[in-house]
């Protein structure tokens, strides 16, 4: 565990443990994803960039990562990581709540999968909302937002995580993998068509 890890989480709100996932868990997040035909992948708030060095290993010489990292320090740590030196790998400073804009910017597609680890309990209501949002709008058909928080599960005046999701989003599994510290969650959530109802859209 780095000292820059530790020192982020307790510095910045936004980062959702203080130690970095273990390789069982990271192996458990991404085998949901396709590799074999994945050709845009997402990931919201890579931190110190565990998943980011697992999924490039994992995808084809042709397809895509796109990291959207709010945190400065870890940005600058992630842009000295020699294993990130690799042509497929985009890293970008900005909020995830921009990640259309950011996909334009850089004539991406619609998305495979979205890998995040964003904490969600760190976040007022509507901004749980929109991420979700910004998330199912960016997704292909069938595409799969795929999100790993840190237990216990926690309850915002009785909503929990998989409500938001299934307000705007088809909540395909939850699931909790232990070999952590500490323990984690894991739910994978499928693009939903909220064309067709205006209300739903705007929840």
């Amino acid at each position: 565990m780095s000292i820059n890890y530790i020192k982020n989480f307790f510095l910045d709100k936004d980062v959702g443990s203080v130690t970095p996932t273990s390789q069982v868990c990271i192996k458990r997040v991404c085998e949901r994803i396709n590799f074999r035909t994945a050709k845009t992948l997402v990931e919201f708030g890579p931190g110190g960039g565990c998943f980011t060095r697992y999924m490039l290993s994992k995808m084809n010489p042709d397809a895509r990562l796109i990291a959207i990292e709010k945190n400065g320090a870890f940005v600058e740590t992630l842009k000295k990581d020699p294993a990130l030196e690799d042509p497929r790998f985009s890293l970008v400073e900005d909020s995830v709540t921009n990640a259309g804009e950011i996909l334009k910017e850089h004539g991406a597609g619609e998305v495979d999968a979205i890998v995040s680890g964003v904490p969600f309990a760190m976040f007022d209501d509507e901004l749980r909302k929109r991420i979700i949002r910004e998330a199912n709008n960016i997704l292909k058909k069938d595409g799969k937002f795929i999100i790993y928080q840190f237990y216990p599960p926690i309850t915002w005046k009785g909503k929990k995580l998989d409500d938001y999701l299934a307000e705007q989003m088809h909540l395909a599994d939850k699931s909790v993998e232990f070999p952590n510290i500490p323990p984690l969650r894991i739910f994978e959530a499928v693009r939903k068509d909220l064309g067709s109802n205006p209300a739903e859209a705007a929840a």
